[in-house]
């Protein structure tokens, strides 16, 4: 496939009554932090207008919060002398980081790729 773009594919939900989607990008890897894209669809005279809505998985979000809150705990603890402060610091910090470091780059790898999907050169394939 050198030279030729890759078509980019979602998976998930679309109910056609309502005008209303649910999705996200289709990978070849495991990433537990992949952006869910939940949307909808407001039909008028000159197109539609498409909102949509980034979020986190449930249990990447469920599972930062509880590793912030528990190791936010120790730092706070004044009587706490298990862990030298640094260490106490960087545990919260680092939970921050790896939930923002992961999410944010598929958020805009997920947001580019609705864009090219949804681009005017896009043709749907017969039978979708």
């Amino acid at each position: 496939m050198e030279g030729q773009p890759i078509p980019h594919y979602f998976e998930g939900t679309i109910d056609d009554v309502a005008m209303t989607f649910r999705l996200q990008r289709f990978i070849a890897y495991n990433n537990s932090f992949l952006p869910v894209l939940i949307g909808r669809i407001d039909p008028s005279t000159e197109g539609s207008s498409l909102t949509v809505f980034a979020r986190p998985p449930v249990f990447a979000s469920v599972f930062t919060l509880a590793w912030f809150a528990l190791t936010s705990f120790d730092l706070f603890d004044a009587a706490s002398g298990a862990l030298p402060l640094a260490l106490r610091v960087a545990m919260p910090l680092f939970a921050l980081l790896l939930y923002f470091g992961a999410f944010i780059p598929e958020l805009l790898r997920s947001r580019k790729a609705l864009e090219a999907l949804l681009s005017s050169s896009f043709k749907p394939t017969s039978g979708y």
